[in-house]
């Protein structure tokens, strides 16, 4: 593919992305604002239907949190323990509100009173602190209500009070109240139900690292082998390369000897060899002409005789002078040896 469409497409998938992005950033602010809008309805089931809404929306509806808070005063106690849910929902980012979710936990409405301490918890920080004392301190009121709601509130809390988990069961068991033994039995249940989900929250988040843990050391180990692998393989590479270089010296080596051991037989060789008697040139002993100076060679024990045609040194025994073929025969012999007389 052409790079410059590759990189077109990758540019034209990150703007996409990023516009979608924008949309339903959008699409979330909107929706936050026409609920919010709606908590000022003069319908009850509108302005609990908006604070539903909002805390369905989650964190995404922290924009909303000063109009929830507000509501936390409607007169109808469905609408405030709505925007107490809903505040919850919210988590830290509604922090703002612990204040008024302080006081809701002496509401006059029980589910109230529960939407707050469970909103508490879910915010957490110091807010939450504050409403577990608040709350324990409500265990040991002279009025059984005030003891069962806060009870209630406590077990609404869920893992942040475990602190108090113990004196809530003890009041299940103690307490003369029939309405306060049910109502701190149920607030145990949960609480120690919160403290195994956290437990086994724990646990799988301690599995969990202990296989990022193996992994890791898997990894570790893999990526050791493979240096380990590759280094080898270098060092059997180079040992390799040392070894063809070693034998390539050596059979340098044995040529270079067994051209000097070639030179050095044949300077014998030639050292034994007659030389021509005009420039000391060696020949074969079976050579007629010297491959030096290139006379004509007679043997040492022969008589010379003389070309009749051109008269060069001709040896005993030839049948024509090497320089021009003249043939010397007998008759020739004594034509040459007459002629000189």
């Amino acid at each position: 593919m052409n790079p410059i469409v590759k990189w077109s497409g990758a540019v034209a998938l990150v703007v996409a992305a990023a516009g979608a992005a924008r949309a339903d950033e959008a699409a979330v602010a909107g929706a936050v604002e026409k609920w919010t809008q709606q908590l000022s309805s003069e319908t009850l089931e509108e302005r609990v239907e908006a604070a539903q809404a909002l805390g369905a929306m989650g964190q995404q509806a922290a924009p909303a949190v000063a109009p929830l808070r507000t509501h936390l005063g409607d007169k109808f106690y469905k609408v405030r323990a709505a925007a107490a849910i809903a505040l919850g929902k919210i988590g830290p980012q509604a922090s703002d509100a612990t204040d008024a979710l302080l006081e809701k936990l002496s509401d006059l409405s029980p589910s109230v009173r529960r939407a707050a301490a469970k909103a508490l918890g879910r915010i957490g920080g110091d807010a939450a602190k504050r409403a577990i004392e608040e709350l324990a301190l409500g265990l040991d009121h002279k009025l059984f209500k005030f003891r069962a709601t806060a009870a209630e509130s406590l077990g609404s809390m869920g893992l942040a009070a475990e602190p108090f988990v113990e004196r809530v069961e003890g009041l299940a068991t103690s307490d003369k109240s029939k309405s306060v033994r049910a109502a701190a039995l149920a607030a145990g249940e949960k609480i120690r139900k919160a403290m195994e989900e956290e437990r086994l929250r724990v646990e799988a988040e301690r599995k969990r690292l202990a296989a990022l843990e193996a992994l890791r050391k898997l990894e570790e180990a893999r990526r050791k082998a493979a240096e380990e692998a590759e280094r080898k393989a270098a060092a059997d590479a180079e040992a390799k390369r040392r070894a063809a270089e070693e034998a390539k010296r050596q059979a340098e080596e044995a040529r270079r000897k067994a051209e000097e051991e070639a030179k050095r037989k044949e300077a014998e060789r030639l050292a034994k060899l007659p030389k021509c008697p005009a420039c000391e040139t060696p020949h074969e002993v079976d050579a007629t002409r010297c491959p030096g100076c290139g006379d004509a060679l007679v043997k040492g024990d022969a008589e010379a005789r003389e070309c009749p045609g051109c008269g060069a040194t001709v040896a005993e025994g030839a049948k024509a002078c090497p320089d021009c073929e003249t043939e010397i025969g007998a008759a020739g012999e004594k034509e040459a040896r007459s002629g000189g007389a």
